[in-house]
């Protein structure tokens, strides 16, 4: 600080003397200003250079100031790290020298250590510590903040003078501060004495808004010091936790649990002196703990024990009051029993001695003293000794407990100077007592043997007593006998204490021995007597079997255990009968007492009994009943209760059923904006099953043979519900047909080509509404319905009438479907929409997918409303139509309409196509943009056949012409790859994957070609393949496979995937197409997953054909299968099976003949047919029929022998997933599809082989598609990674993620 205020002066003289000749200069400037303009410059160059020597000055002082700041900071810092540095070395060099703690140490910090039960802990913790010094570095560095910068600012004269001012004055204030301040204070500063860490530091250092601070605080030694002293003090963490650990010996203190040791310990019946050494252990070990020193140092910290020693020293005491308080318990407890015996033994010998009694009395206390003396010795001395141990230690005993042990021994030796006085007295009496003793026995003796006789004549046991009787005299016997026994007891005791002989009384003891036995007995037969006359009075309202019941059980038990000699009395005899007497009726009054038992059952039972009852009297007693005969009648009476309970379950049972259905309701619901006109389907269900339910429950009462009661109560329900049952039934079905009907003649154009059906309607639609009304003010379902005759008859009448509508309707959609027969495959609601809404012709666009494969919408003229101008996909496709198709008429015919013109229109685009590619200026990319993907796909397969035959038939002229075409054909495909690459949507990315598909088979066909060295045309290698011509001849678009050749059919595909061509499709096609030659239908068999169904679709879509599918299942019947027959031959369409084995044997016997029909007429070359239902249906040559069949599942059929001979079978096996993985890797734009797909297939091949057998493991054509749609998106995020890390990636992260630990 000295240094700083030296260098803070000495930078004012300076500045004071640049003020003084920079004003010297001006003075100079103004004197001279008149000389020539020479001498001007020459002044002011002077004064630059005078300014640049000042800014000069003022840096290099600014800089003096930054290093004096810098030094100060510097030396400070090093100061405390030296200071801190010096206690750890020397803590380090007193360990190593010796353990004990040296006064010399110099600690800074003072911290306290104290126990936080389970652990001894730091108050303040390490980090506190470390914290306080990082703040206190941070301090020291801060006072930098407070030294302003110089400024290039003059001062004026006047506020200098005020600065001096201002610094004498704060000089002498601190000078005043060092006078005040102890010099004892000042020193233990500068001696770096211990700071109690816990004392905040709050330094208000002033701050100037330019300062050194940045320069001082980014100094990098400054740093490096910051840093060291950031960890100086939690560098000690393991020293601290080391001189913890010297506190280790005490841990049992407070760790072991003090009430369980000190049981365990009370347990092995400790002596005195182990009470006494566990005290003095504990007594030691506070000696020890407070011996412990008063600090510990530890490099700069001193750990202060005043806290945990007192808290050592309370849990240290309170082991000592534990041990205290057990053994003052014990010895108090001894002491209590000892004073006990004094009392008691002193109350007898205080008693005076009158007679015999008296001196046995006495002699007993002289023998009891006797016996304890030498225990009682014992225990004193012990009892004393501990209560002095206890008061020597001041642990705590009750002030009155010390008062009477110092009594104690001086009470014992006062008992045992009477005990001695009293045997005296009693030699003394003895000579008189013992002469009155025998006098007495002789008298005794006489008394003895009158009772004998007494006991003999007039005794309980005499001959020929009623139990009654010997009971009374029992009572007289034993008062007497209780007198002479006391006298017993009393004459032999005193012979016993004279030493004389003593007096045998045989005969008194037998008696004793009959009495005792007799008063087991007679107390029973009273109790059991008395008990069960109490049973006769209970009023037969409050009588609980039970209860009596288990008495009786009682009374058994206590009669078995009677002596064996009792069981021959008369009195067990009776006593016996009484109870097995009333346990006999207990049961029958159990189940008379049954809260069933009506009025009717006790009118049964007085008939029964002769006996009546009269059980509604309030009166009415449990000695009424046992009057009659009960036991007599027992089997009768039980078959009355029996019936009694069964009643009452059975009246249950239908109060319950008749409940349930007093407050049962219908629900019902809104239809259109009707109002409520129907039943809740749902709630009506549940209606029929609780119906079916309380039926089966009546059914069961019915057939219960105690059902008398209510016999016509249940027939009635049974009645009542069997009727609502069918009604409501019937009711669901009229309702489900209505609803059905109410759309086609309510408000449709339906109803106007149906007059007499729709007015039929309208009167049925009336009918209904009234039938709702009702039920809506009647709602109880079994009211409802059976109520009255109403709803019994309307509804089957309801029910004729709607199913003539429903006749009428379904004859009127056959017509339709006979005059656009691609109707036939809409279900009849759907067809009936249609019709119904055939008015608007703009409602179709709905259906159009219906009865089209994808015509999904149609444009409209914007001004002439029913003019079709154009037909859309459901990718957005259009194909503007040749001639517009007025939709006007008949639905039916203007969709005929719009299906020809379609085709028609389809079939001008694909002959513009086919003029296209003979162009000589032709571009596949163009041509791919400019035409619609069908037609495309169409181009490509053309421009296949032509180029392919071109060089078959060059051949043998050219020997590179197969080279070079197949080098065309792969730079073809290179360029449809390439442009899968690029940003397409969605439907040009189907589009160009579905041409990639059949390209890369046609390329793979020519390549099979050229390596088979093919050079005819006539080959069966080129002629078994699909070759697509356009013959300008005909104006038809042909397509041949093998010898077979069809008509393209110009359906309007739109852009839709194609199916990935394999060996086993093209053996598919080959065979189909034979099929389809011969006149046959196709029936590809084969497991599920094979690809049947999309191989037909696929091959229907290659010839440009409707293609429907049809899954079959056992609900199909042979008018369905009929229809569907009809419409596909009228139509020309092709129908697929899908499982047709599944049908019916019996359905699929009438199917094979419906087939039969239709076939032979295609083979006949017939225009017309007649069908099995006896309708002429018109024929379509172009429809073909195919069976797709899964052998060996459960429900499968043998198709019979007459429908496969119409069939050529196709057996469908695996496909090649290897050629899959290839094209659909080259749709998706990898160039190198052949090694990836190969790499693929392995992999998935492994994995299916050789890993575990796991429920979520899919390595099957599902899971390989769904990797290849990842992958054609990972292609075009990451266009610079090569193929194969694509590959493996997108491999890696789909498949990895599944796998158990184990695979």
């Amino acid at each position: 600080r000295n240094e700083q205020q030296t260098q803070v002066g000495g930078n004012e003289a300076e500045e004071r003397n640049c003020e003084n000749r920079s004003f010297s200069q001006t003075a100079n400037h103004q004197m001279f200003s008149g000389l020539p303009s020479l001498l001007t410059r020459r002044k002011r160059k002077d004064l630059e250079l005078m300014e640049e020597a000042a800014k000069e000055l003022l840096s290099y002082f600014s800089h003096r100031n930054v290093d004096a700041l810098l030094k100060v900071t510097r030396n400070t810092l090093e100061t405390m790290r030296k200071r801190i540095h010096s206690s750890s070395l020397l803590y380090f060099m007193e360990n190593d020298h010796s353990n004990k703690q040296k006064q010399s140490s110099h600690p800074i910090f003072r911290t306290n250590i104290t126990l936080s039960i389970p652990i001894i802990i730091m108050i303040p913790a390490l980090d506190e510590v470390q914290q306080a010094l990082n703040k206190t570095v941070e301090y020291i560095v801060s006072v930098s903040r407070g030294v302003g910068q110089w400024s290039k600012e003059r001062i004026p004269q006047r506020k200098i003078s005020e600065r001096k001012i201002l610094t004498a004055r704060r000089g002498s204030r601190e000078s005043d501060w060092e006078d005040v301040v102890p010099e004892a204070a000042i020193r233990s500063v500068l001696d770096s004495s211990i700071s109690d860490v816990s004392a905040s530091i709050n330094l208000l250092i002033p701050v100037q808004p330019k300062n050194y601070y940045k320069w001082v605080s980014e100094n990098k030694e400054i740093i490096k010091l910051g840093s060291v002293l950031s960890t100086t003090i939690n560098s000690t963490k393991k020293d601290v936790l080391t001189a913890l650990e010297q506190f280790a010996c005490y841990h049992h203190i407070w760790r072991r649990e003090r009430e369980e040791a000190i049981r365990d310990f009370m347990k092995g019946s400790p002596l005195l002196s182990e009470f006494e050494s566990q005290i003095l252990y504990y007594r030691h070990l506070e000696s020890k703990i407070n011996s412990e020193p008063e600090y510990i140092c530890v490099g700069a910290l001193a750990l202060y024990t005043a806290d945990l020693k007192m808290a050592l020293t309370s849990e240290n005491k309170a082991w000592m009051t534990g041990f205290g308080l057990h053994c003052n318990k014990k010895y108090c407890t001894e002491m209590e029993n000892i004073f006990t015996f004094i009392e008691e033994v002193s109350k007898r010998l205080n008693r005076p001695i009158k007679d015999l009694d008296d001196i046995r009395i006495a002699m007993a206390a002289l023998k009891e003293i006797r016996e304890q003396q030498i225990p009682i010795d014992f225990q004193v001395g012990p009892i004393e000794e501990s209560y002095a141990m206890l008061n020597k230690h001041e642990l705590p005993v009750a002030k009155e407990e010390i008062e009477k042990v110092d009594t104690l021994r001086y009470v014992w030796e006062k008992l045992l100077v009477r005990a001695s006085e009293i045997q005296n007295k009693l030699v003394a009496l003895q000579p008189n007592f013992r002469g009155e003793l025998i006098s007495n026995v002789k008298i005794f003796i006489e008394d003895c043997n009158e009772f004998y006789e007494d006991y003999e004549k007039e005794g309980p046991m005499a001959i020929g007593l009623a139990p009654q009787d010997a009971s009374d005299r029992l009572i007289i016997s034993q008062n007497q006998f209780d007198n002479l026994y006391r006298k017993y007891i009393t004459y032999t005791g005193g012979e016993e204490l004279f030493g004389l002989s003593v007096t045998e009384y045989p005969r008194l003891l037998e008696i004793k021995k009959q009495l005792t036995l007799l008063q087991k007995l007679y107390g029973l037969y009273n109790n059991v007597i008395n008990t069960v006359s109490g049973y006769y009075d209970i009023l037969w309202s409050e009588i609980n079997i039970e209860k009596i019941n288990n008495e009786l059980m009682e009374f058994q038990i206590r009669c078995r255990k009677l002596p064996r000699a009792l069981k021959e009395w008369q009195a067990f005899l009776d006593l016996r009968q009484t109870i097995e007497d009333f346990n006999e009726c207990c049961p029958l009054l159990e189940h008379m007492s049954n809260k069933a038992m009506m009025p009717r059952h006790w009118k049964r039972i007085a008939e029964t009994t002769g006996h009546s009852f009269d059980v509604e009297s309030e009166m009415f007693k449990l000695r009424n009943i046992m009057e009659a005969s009960i036991l007599k009648y027992k089997e009768e009476i039980e078959d009355i209760c029996i019936s009694a309970v069964k009643e009452k379950d059975i009246e249950q049972k239908l109060k319950q059923v008749i409940a349930e259905w007093d407050c049962k309701t219908f629900t019902f619901a809104s239809f259109k904006t009707r109002g409520e006109l129907l039943l809740r389907g749902d709630s009506t269900s549940e209606i029929i099953a609780s119906m079916e339910d309380s039926l089966m429950v009546l059914g069961s009462l019915m057939s219960n043979r105690y059902n008398t009661p209510f016999k016509a109560q249940i027939q009635k329900w049974v009645h009542n519900l069997s009727n609502t049952t069918d009604i409501i039934e019937n009711w669901m079905t009229v309702q489900n047909l209505w609803i059905y009907l109410e759309a086609v003649f309510v408000g449709g154009d339906i109803a106007k080509q149906l007059p007499k059906e729709a007015k039929r309607f309208s009167n049925i639609d009336k009918s209904w509404v009234k039938i709702m009304t009702r039920a809506r003010e009647t709602p109880n379902v079994v009211h409802c319905c059976v109520g009255d005759e109403t709803m019994g008859q309307l509804l089957p009448h309801l029910l004729e009438q709607l199913e003539i509508c429903q006749k009428s309707l379904t004859g009127y959609l056959e017509k339709k479907r006979l005059l656009f027969p691609r109707f036939f495959f809409v279900s009849d609601p759907a067809l009936l929409e249609i019709l119904g809404q055939a008015s608007d012709s703009h409602t179709i666009q709905a259906h159009l997918l219906n009865v089209f494969d994808n015509i999904k919408t149609v444009r409209f003229h914007d001004r002439v409303y029913d003019r079709i101008l154009a037909v859309s996909s459901r990718e957005g496709e259009i194909i503007e139509l040749d001639k517009p198709v007025m939709a006007e008429g008949n639905v039916e015919v203007w969709l005929n309409a719009l299906l020809l013109e379609s085709q028609k229109s389809l079939h001008l685009v694909i002959h513009s196509a086919s003029m296209s590619i003979q162009d000589t200026g032709f571009q596949l990319t163009e041509f791919l943009n400019y035409y619609p993907a069908q037609v495309g796909l169409l181009g490509i397969q053309m421009i296949w056949t032509r180029d392919s035959e071109e060089a078959l038939t060059n051949a043998k002229y050219d020997r590179k012409i197969m080279q070079q075409t197949n080098q065309s054909f792969l730079e073809l495909l290179n360029i449809l790859i390439g442009m899968t690459t690029k940003d397409l949507s969605a439907m040009e990315r189907v589009k160009y994957e579905t041409l990639i598909t059949i390209h890369v088979h046609q390329r793979d066909i020519f390549d099979d070609l050229c390596r088979q060295h093919v050079k005819s045309r006539t080959d069966f290698e080129w002629l078994k393949q699909c070759r697509f011509y356009f013959n300008e001849d005909s104006d038809r678009m042909l397509i041949n496979i093998t010898d077979v050749g069809f008509v393209y059919q110009n359906e309007f595909l739109g852009c839709t995937d194609r199916l990935v061509i394999t060996p086993l499709t093209d053996r598919c096609y080959i065979t189909l197409a034979q099929a389809l030659g011969m006149n046959m239908g196709g029936a590809p068999a084969g497991p599920a997953g094979t690809g049947k169904t999309e191989t037909t679709k696929d091959m229907g879509r290659c010839l440009g054909k409707y293609v429907v599918v049809f899954n079959c299942s056992d609900q199909m019947d042979f008018r369905g299968l009929g229809r569907i027959f009809k419409g596909l031959a009228q139509s020309g369409s092709w129908g697929c099976f899908d499982e047709f084995n599944r049908i019916d044997l019996p359905v699929l016997s009438v199917a094979a003949q419906q087939i039969a029909i239709v076939l032979t007429c295609k083979k006949e070359r017939k225009k017309n047919f007649i069908f099995t239902d006896g309708d002429s249906v018109e024929m379509n040559p172009e429809f073909g029929i195919f069976l797709t069949m899964n052998p060996g599942y459960a429900g499968r059929q043998e198709l019979p022998e007459n429908l496969k001979i119409n069939f050529r079978s196709v057996a469908m096996m695996v496909p090649d997933r290897q050629i899959i993985i290839r094209v659909k890797l080259a749709s998706c734009g990898f160039i190198d599809n052949i090694t990836l797909a190969r790499k693929f297939f392995t992999l998935y091949k492994l994995c299916e082989e050789q890993l575990s057998k796991q429920v979520h493991y899919d390595f099957g054509l599902r899971n390989i598609l769904s990797v290849l749609r990842t992958l054609g998106a990972a292609k075009r995020a990451n266009p610079n990674d090569t193929e194969s890390t694509i590959v493996m990636r997108v491999l890696r992260d789909m498949n990895l993620s599944k796998l158990i630990d184990e695979d």
